[in-house]
């Protein structure tokens, strides 16, 4: 293989001799002057050629394939001359021990041997297409880049598709028990402690209660010692826990509106479960008295009774008297209790005072029997600054001032003094009006005003004034 020498120092000008080239059948030698090429241009003509325009787009083309040309021609003289020789690595050209110190070139690397070609040998042409150099350019980025391993390339690739959603296949039950039965075998775990048991005999006297619940408590144990006392006749075969026999009757009472005097009360009887819910009762009350489930109204004992309810919850134990309006007879009796209905029949007053002293009754009866005469009383305690003790008196809404006076001054020996109601009238000079009236949060009442008109409930207290 003939390689190039280190280049001689620029020589002197002298005139223009011809050099001898020896026969290119002259096998090649080992002494550098013998391996010189010839030098057949000057240094500005070698200079000019480094900087030859590209004035074609397939340039770059051309010099690859002059590059491979080279490479190709130098390797077949290489392997030429080490058959020839036979020479080791120590003896081989220079070109060899310059490359193996340096790192390998890609033959595909383009290098700048093409500048040092000359212009007459550079083949320019404009004619070929900008896509097969594109191609080449590729090609030779591709080549000088490190191949990536298997495992990286496989890596950085992305996913061609999305994960599949296919449900893996089903595990039969013998196989899961057996992995099961493995699992357990390998782990071994502890047994847990067993629970300590519990009594259902144990004491709860040590347990100190609130006042209100030591109460209800109290009230649980009578209700369970009354049960027990009772047979298994009376309580129908039930257990205790159950609160009675399983069904129960209901006796329901229609109640029309007062002031209706072509309507007629009507009453039916029903048997019900004693844990289900009026509801349906409610359905088949409305259904009889032929009005809507809304605009119906079940009472028991002066309380109203919820769709929701039931007759365990409301403490029935076989059969019950319910009542059973609509919601505007309803409203209006709850209403009588506030305001102020007719005056009183001549002769009350009489009738009053011949009642006992601890209760006040009217001689007429009143128009609302059908709820009972219990809701329509109410008790007052009557007291006085000239007195010592208070009265309680029981009365109705439609008794009159005057004679809850003439019954306080009857229940404290006083009648002698005041024996009639004296028209009221002015006295003198340092004189005071001696006329006993009741008196109501500072209001004095006159004696044919009613009580119910002052809004008084059960308990409320009154003044007697003018004693």
């Amino acid at each position: 293989m003939s390689t190039r020498p280190k280049p001689r120092p620029k020589p002197r000008p002298r005139p223009p001799k011809v050099h001898q080239t020896p026969p290119p059948s002259s096998p090649p030698t080992s002494s550098p002057t013998s391996s010189r090429p010839p030098q057949n241009t000057s240094t500005d003509d070698y200079e000019d050629n480094l900087f030859t325009r590209n004035a074609g787009r397939a340039r770059w083309r051309k010099l690859e394939a002059l590059e491979r040309a080279k490479d190709l021609e130098q390797a077949k003289h290489s392997r030429e001359s080490g058959s020839e020789n036979g020479e080791d690595s120590d003896s081989s050209p220079p070109a060899a021990k310059r490359k193996k110190g340096s790192a390998p070139k890609n033959k595909n690397t383009i290098g700048f041997d093409w500048a040092r070609k000359l212009s007459s040998e550079i083949l320019i042409s404009s004619d070929e297409e900008e896509d097969p150099i594109l191609q080449n350019i590729e090609n030779s980025k591709s080549s000088t880049k490190r191949p990536q391993r298997g495992a990286d390339r496989d890596a950085k690739r992305g996913r061609s598709r999305s994960r599949s959603i296919t449900p893996p296949p089903p595990v039969s039950a013998e196989c899961a028990a057996l992995m099961r039965a493995r699992v357990k075998k390998y782990i071994n775990p502890k047994p847990r402690t067993p629970s300590p048991a519990l009594s259902a005999d144990e004491s709860v006297d040590s347990i100190t209660l609130d006042p209100e619940l030591a109460k209800i408590a109290r009230e649980v144990q009578s209700e369970r010692r009354r049960q027990q006392s009772m047979g298994p006749e009376s309580r129908g075969g039930t257990p205790l826990q159950e609160g009675g026999p399983e069904n129960v009757i209901l006796k329901i009472k229609w109640v029309p509106h007062p002031l209706d005097d072509a309507a007629l009360p009507q009453a039916w009887t029903f048997r019900v479960k004693r844990h289900d819910a009026f509801k349906q009762l409610y359905e088949e009350v409305a259904e009889q008295a032929s009005i809507l489930c809304d605009e119906l109204i079940i009472t028991l004992d002066g309380k109203r009774v919820f769709p929701f309810a039931s007759p365990h919850g409301l403490d029935i134990w076989a059969e019950a008297d319910l009542e059973a309006s609509k919601v505007s007879t309803y409203d209006y009796i709850r209403s009588q209790r506030h305001l102020s209905p007719s005056t009183m029949e001549a002769g009350s007053s009489a009738a009053f005072l011949q009642t006992p002293l601890s209760t006040i009754a009217e001689s007429q009866p009143s128009q609302f029997s059908e709820i009972g005469d219990d809701g329509q009383k109410f008790k007052l305690i009557v007291r006085s600054t000239a007195t010592k003790d208070d009265v309680s008196l029981t009365v109705r809404p439609t008794t009159k001032c005057g004679a809850i006076v003439k019954a306080y001054l009857k229940a404290m020996g006083l009648t002698q003094d005041y024996p009639g109601d004296p028209p009221m009238k002015k006295g003198g000079r340092g004189e005071k009006d001696r006329v006993p009236a009741v008196q109501v949060d500072g209001d004095t009442l006159g004696p044919n005003v009613e009580i119910g008109g002052a809004d008084l409930e059960d308990g409320d207290q009154i003044d007697i004034v003018g004693l």
